[in-house]
């Protein structure tokens, strides 16, 4: 996959490569900006790639251990994974690519229906940069109403005996409350 990461012409609204750690919270709008930017450019997802050099895209190695890093006493990715909203299903790897070059890799979906915040705060790329989602209201416009997604439409639970299904919705309030309404 990294190979066919630095082998885009330049870095991208879904493609962008660190050589190595600066801040948490870069990471965090890092996140934020390629899942909203995947999905307003129809992208299945994003890639923040650390040990690779954004101009050459020559694959130098890093001394960030995605894995590894900690705030406090939490993990990396906890730390990240709690502060985004909606709770994205990011991936992280750490592998060698070669003896001496270890890479750091975020693997993001493109959001669905709504933009990704990282500290209540939505962000986008537009080429290259990465920007505050709130300066471009279009932009946000068209995350709000991508695809035709309708919670009401999803299964909540499946493979249910009709017993279980009148347990769970509580069928005897919802009918005792139906019969004190119909006495007042």
């Amino acid at each position: 996959m990294l190979d066919e990461l630095v082998k885009s012409p330049k870095e991208n609204e879904c493609l962008e490569f660190k050589l190595n750690f600066h801040s948490l919270e870069e990471i965090g709008e890092q996140i934020s900006a390629l899942s909203n930017s995947a999905c307003l450019h129809n992208q299945a997802k994003g890639y923040l790639v650390f040990g690779v050099e954004d101009t050459t895209h020559k694959i130098v190695g890093t001394t960030f251990g995605a894995k590894t890093h900690k705030k406090g006493n939490e993990d990396l990715e906890h730390w990240l994974a709690t502060r985004l909203n909606p709770r994205i299903d990011f991936s992280v790897y750490e592998f060698d690519y070669e003896e001496d070059k270890h890479i750091s890799l975020f693997v993001i979906p493109a959001t669905q229906n709504r933009p990704v915040t990282f500290l209540h705060q939505a962000y986008i790329k537009i080429g290259s940069v990465t920007r505050k989602l709130s300066d471009f209201a279009e932009k946000e416009r068209k995350i709000w109403n991508t695809g035709d997604y309708q919670l009401e439409n999803d299964i909540a639970k499946s493979g249910l005996s009709a017993s279980d299904i009148v347990r769970l919705l509580s069928t005897e309030t919802y009918f005792g409350l139906l019969e004190i309404l119909q006495m007042k």
